[in-house]
């Protein structure tokens, strides 16, 4: 167990509450006895049915107390639950032992006394470990929620109705899993998505090699470089064209890091989910980009490979649903490999400025790949790039 993943004072703070709880069960139990089934007898009577009586009441309601115990742990700290778990678990075992070694208690056996010790260590394990999903994967619907909804209220007692938590467990549990408070994450979402739609409105009356500076300097100088330094690749481009999309159901898995280290796995498990789904074809492969590279730091850019499915569904493990909403797109078709997209990018983009009656929305971007398997080595691809757009300027 590494230690370096142990919340030493959850650890500490759960095991005295356990602890303190098993105490005050045994003199409640003790009292019990002594006011209503056996009263009036000698105070040495009732001493010697304490020490008789409190490892049986340890044995009962160990499990239990330190089941809730870890899992208080476990909404507080859902990556470090099972190894502070197990140091509850150390201290509870030490205080037994100790107990043991220093109390000549001729009514109780030792032995169990003993069984103490692996009844307590079920109890943790079992509260560290016992809740289906904790973290980043049970926290997809709402990350999902809250991209679709910038706009809305995204509270504490919101966002902690969607996962059935009070506000109390929800913020340390969404903090613990993406690393950010939940109003430190809804503001960076927000503030990034005004981030990127600025440059770009503020570019419409450009030339298009005036905007393509334009968004260099102001927004998507990050994109731009790469997109330089992939220029040698070959690709195609159709004209782009407006269309309106209508909302569609996804299976997704969602990466967080920089867009070029998006693994293969990704597809793959989507496609053995649809196997196991017993999903009909042909298959709709799709990426959305959720974070544009210029305004968002690269270890936070959402993407998510994701599939057309028919209707709503449970979560599977890292296989998540979400609702893409409709609206208008300017589509462009892109043939080549996968690498040469963020070149087609930078020739799209300036164009899009140039689209009379719309203007961009730009996130989330949507690519299309007609393939019936997504394959990052194939050289020659076919893929559809939907950019949002929205009528009037």
């Amino acid at each position: 167990m590494p230690l370096s993943k142990v919340r030493w004072r959850l650890a500490i703070v759960a095991f005295l509450v356990a602890e303190a709880t098993l105490i005050a069960a045994a003199y409640a139990w003790v009292a019990i006895y002594s006011y209503f089934i056996h009263p009036g007898r000698p105070i040495s009577v009732y001493e010697r049915y304490a020490q008789t009586s409190s490892p049986y009441v340890a044995l009962v309601l160990g499990i239990p107390v330190f089941f809730f115990a870890c899992r208080w742990i476990a909404f507080r700290a859902p990556s470090a639950a099972v190894a502070t778990a197990l140091a509850v678990f150390g201290f509870a075992c030490l205080v037994e032992i100790a107990v043991t070694l220093a109390a000549d208690n001729p009514y109780v056996s030792p032995w169990l006394q003993a069984v103490n010790i692996p009844v307590k260590l079920l109890g943790c394990l079992l509260g560290a470990r016992g809740r289906v999903k904790t973290g980043w994967e049970a926290l997809i619907p709402v990350l999902v929620h809250i991209q679709a909804n910038l706009d809305g209220d995204l509270s504490l007692r919101a966002l902690g109705k969607k996962t059935g938590l009070s506000p109390f467990h929800f913020q340390p549990v969404f903090k613990g899993a993406i690393g950010e408070t939940p109003k430190a994450y809804t503001l960076r979402l927000r503030l990034e998505r005004a981030a990127f739609r600025l440059p770009a409105r503020s570019a419409a009356s450009l030339t298009a090699p005036q905007a393509l500076t334009c968004l260099r300097l102001t927004g998507s100088g990050h994109q731009t470089r790469q997109i330089l330094a992939g220029s040698d690749c070959q690709f195609e481009i159709s004209a782009s064209k407006v269309v309106q999309l209508r909302p569609k159901h996804l299976a997704f898995i969602r990466h967080v890091g920089p867009h070029q280290a998006v693994p293969q796995a990704l597809f793959d498990a989507l496609k053995q989910g649809a196997a196991r789904r017993n999903l009909p074809g042909p298959h709709v492969w799709m990426g959305l980009g959720d974070d544009s590279p210029g305004t968002t730091p690269s270890a936070q850019l959402r993407f998510d490979a994701a599939l057309r499915v028919d209707a709503p569904f449970a979560p599977e493990g890292r296989i998540a649903h979400q609702m893409l909403p409709g609206g208008h797109f300017a589509v462009t078709s892109h043939a080549g490999p996968y690498d040469s997209l963020p070149s087609a990018y930078a020739a799209i983009f300036p164009r899009l400025l140039q689209l009379s009656g719309y203007q961009i929305i730009g996130l989330p971007v949507i690519e299309v790949y007609h393939t019936s398997r997504v394959n990052i080595d194939y050289d020659m691809n076919h893929t559809d790039i939907y950019i949002p757009v929205a009528p009037g300027r």
